[in-house]
């Protein structure tokens, strides 16, 4: 919640009780060892589509300006805060603000330089798996 950051859950445990409880926590993909490996990008695929879908259907508040200590307000901006932090081994909130830095020197919506840095990601994903 804190975060607002997407996640799949792995697990040895298919029980319902399990199950649900990562239901519960809001998981967008539930996947259980061993795991074929070949089940993984499928995965993945369908949860980023869900995602894209669920984001452009949803209202999104303006997210000009965000403050270091304040939450990522959509799945989109959160995403992308994602990608930075992991690529540059950021801090959130420093992810946070290079995305606004980024944005700022586009001269675009933080909403905009996000959806434009994950669309740059899926693209060079799709050429690397060719």
């Amino acid at each position: 919640d804190y975060c607002q950051m997407p996640f799949m859950f792995l697990s040895a445990f298919s029980d319902d009780a399990t199950v649900n409880k990562v239901n519960e926590l809001g998981a967008v993909a539930y996947l259980v060892k061993p795991l074929d490996i070949q089940q993984i990008v499928p995965a993945v695929e369908a949860a980023f589509a869900n995602l894209a879908r669920a984001a452009r259907h949803t209202a999104a508040p303006p997210v000009d300006r965000i403050a270091a200590n304040q939450p990522a307000l959509t799945p989109t901006v959160a995403m992308a805060a994602g990608v930075l932090m992991h690529r540059y081994s950021l801090s959130r909130a420093a992810a946070l603000q290079r995305l606004q830095r980024m944005a700022d020197n586009e001269g675009k919506p933080i909403i905009e330089q996000a959806e434009r840095l994950l669309a740059a990601i899926e693209l060079l994903s799709a050429s690397g798996s060719e």
